[in-house]
C-alpha cells in the first residue's frame, strides 16, 4: 500500500503491475513462522480490524519506526507447533511474499534431533524462494527437568551456530536476553510484574522486551520512514491526492478543547490546535475519574524543530475495558468531502512513552480511526493493550500505523485517535506518567 497514483500514465500502471507481482509494498514486509509466542492475537470483525493483537507482530514494527511491516495475514504460527508441523505453513507462507520470516520454533519438539530434522526444510525452503530469515533460538520458560533444560539448550545453540556460518540472508537475533532470569537454573523468565503471565508466553512487558533487538536489527538495516514532513503536506486533490487530510497533523498551537469528562482535572492546560482532550470510562453515575489530573502541555521541538502535544497523568482513577486517555482530531463537513466511494485510508502517528523509575500504569497505547459510513461504525486500530498489563519504566518510542478502512459511503463522522490505555482497576499513579505525540497523518492510499 502506498499513496494515491498521482499519474495514472501507461507507465505508472505498468509498474503498478510490476509491484503487485513481485509483492512489493511502500515498506518490507514481515512474516511469522513457529509456535504459540509468535502467533498473532487478532480478532478481527466486519467492522474493526488490527494489523496485530499482541506480541512481535506488534512490537517489531511499532519500535522499528514501520521500516518493516506486517499484517495478519503474514502470520503462519500455530500454537502448539513442532518444527515439522510448521512445515505445513511453508507454502502459505511463500505464497504470501514476505521480504523476511521470523522464525521461532523448537519449544515444543521433544528431542534435539527432531527440532534439526524439522527446521532446516524451513530455513532451505523460504532462503531458496529468496525470502530473508530471522531466526530466533529459544526464549526462556520455566523447564524443571534437567533433560529438558540441556536439550533446549542444544538447540539455542545450534540456532546461534547456523547464524555465525556466513549464510546469504540469514540472520540469528537473540531476543530473550532482556526477557530470561539469567541467575534461573530452570532457564525461566524474570519474575516482575508484566514479562509474563504464565512462565512461558510473555505478557505486555515481555513481548516489549523480546521485540526489542528485532527492531534494533531492522533499524540499522532499513532507511527511516518519514510519516509526516511538516505542515506543508497537506492534501490538495489535483495536486496532491496523498496529503495529509488532518490539517494540522504536525500538532501546531494551542487552541485545541479540553475536558471535565468524568470528573478528570485539567487545570493548566493546552491542546494543539485543532484538537481536543479525550478521557472517558465505561462506568455509569458517579465520577471514576475525579482524582486524574491530565495536563496537557506542548511537547519541546523534536531535533528536527516539529512540535508535539504532551500530555502528563497524575493522581488516580478507576479504569476498566474501554477506558482511554488522550488526543483526537475529529473531521467535519468539508473533511468528509474529500472522501470518495472507493478511497483507501490509513493513519500514522509517532508516539512515545517517557521514561520513569517505576514501571507505568499505561496497558499500552493505541492509534485509532474511526469512521461512519452508511450508519455503521467502522474502526482501524493499532497498538498493544492488556488490560491488566503495564509499561516498561524506560519508556519506549513507536510509530503507529492503522489497518486500511476503504471508503464505502461519504462519512459522516471521521476521527483519528490516539490514546492511553490505563492499567485496569482502580489506581494511583507513583509518579508522572508522560507521553508525546507526534506527526500524526490520515492519507488515502492504494488499493491494498
Amino acid at each position: 500500500m502506498g499513496y494515491a497514483a498521482e499519474n495514472p500514465s501507461a507507465n505508472a500502471a505498468a509498474f503498478a503491475a510490476l509491484r503487485d507481482a513481485i509483492g512489493a509494498s511502500p515498506a518490507p514486509t514481515l512474516g511469522f513462522l513457529g509456535h504459540s509466542i509468535p502467533a498473532a492475537g487478532v480478532s478481527n470483525t466486519a467492522t474493526e480490524t488490527r494489523n496485530a493483537n499482541y506480541g512481535m507482530q506488534y512490537w517489531v514494527p511499532a519500535l522499528a519506526g514501520q521500516r518493516i511491516r506486517s499484517e495478519h495475514s503474514l502470520n503462519k504460527a500455530v500454537a502448539g507447533a513442532t518444527a515439522l508441523a510448521a512445515q505445513a505453513q511453508i507454502a502459505p507462507m511463500i505464497a504470501a511474499k514476505p521480504n523476511r520470516v521470523i522464525v521461532d520454533i523448537g519449544r515444543n519438539d521433544t528431542s534435539f534431533q527432531n527440532f534439526v530434522d524439522g527446521v532446516v526444510p524451513i530455513y532451505d525452503a523460504l532462503l531458496g524462494a529468496g525470502i530473508a530469515v530471522d531466526a530466533i533460538p529459544l526464549m526462556p520458560t520455566s523447564l524443571t527437568t534437567a533433560s529438558t533444560r540441556g536439550y533446549m539448550q542444544r538447540i539455542s545453540a545450534w540456532v546461534r551456530e547456523q547464524g555465525q556460518k556466513g549464510i546469504r540472508n540469514f540472520n540469528v537475533i537473540d531476543c530473550g536476553r532482556d526477557y530470561g532470569d539469567p541467575l534461573s537454573a530452570n532457564f525461566a523468565p524474570k519474575s516482575d510484574s508484566g514479562n509474563t503471565y504464565d512462565n512461558t508466553h510473555p505478557a505486555g512487558l515481555g513481548g516489549y522486551r523480546i521485540s526489542k533487538p528485532l527492531a534494533a536489527f531492522y533499524r540499522q538495516i532499513y532507511p527511516e520512514i518519514v510519516t509526516l514532513q511538516g505542515v506543508a503536506d497537506q492534501y490538495d486533490a489535483d495536486n496532491f491526492p496523498g496529503g495529509n487530510l488532518i490539517p494540522n497533523g504536525i500538532l501546531d498551537g494551542t487552541g485545541g478543547t479540553l475536558t471535565t469528562n468524568q470528573g478528570v482535572t485539567t487545570t493548566g492546560s493546552v491542546m494543539a490546535t485543532g484538537w481536543a482532550m479525550v478521557a472517558t470510562t465505561p462506568y455509569t453515575g458517579g465520577s471514576p475519574l475525579s482524582g486524574l489530573t491530565m495536563t496537557a502541555a506542548k511537547a519541546a521541538l523534536d531535533a528536527f524543530g516539529a512540535p508535539g502535544q504532551r500530555i502528563t497523568f497524575s493522581g488516580g482513577y478507576t479504569g476498566d475495558v474501554g477506558s482511554i486517555f488522550g488526543i483526537r482530531w475529529s473531521g467535519s463537513g468539508g473533511d468528509y468531502a474529500k472522501l470518495n466511494v472507493g478511497d483507501w485510508v490509513e493513519a500514522t502517528a509517532e508516539v512515545e512513552l517517557l521514561g520513569g523509575t517505576v514501571q507505568q500504569l499505561l496497558a499500552g497505547i493505541q492509534l485509532g480511526l474511526f469512521l461512519n459510513m452508511g450508519g455503521t461504525l467502522y474502526a482501524a486500530k493499532d497498538g498493544y493493550a492488556v488490560t491488566s498489563g503495564l509499561s516498561p519504566k524506560e519508556g519506549y518510542k513507536v510509530t503507529l500505523r492503522t489497518p486500511p478502512i476503504q471508503i464505502t459511503a461519504i462519512p459522516t463522522l471521521e476521527q483519528v485517535t490516539v490514546y492511553a490505555i490505563p492499567t485496569q482497576g482502580a489506581q494511583t499513579f507513583a509518579e508522572n506518567c508522560v507521553f508525546e505525540t507526534r506527526y500524526v497523518a490520515l492519507r488515502k492510499i492504494s488499493a491494498p
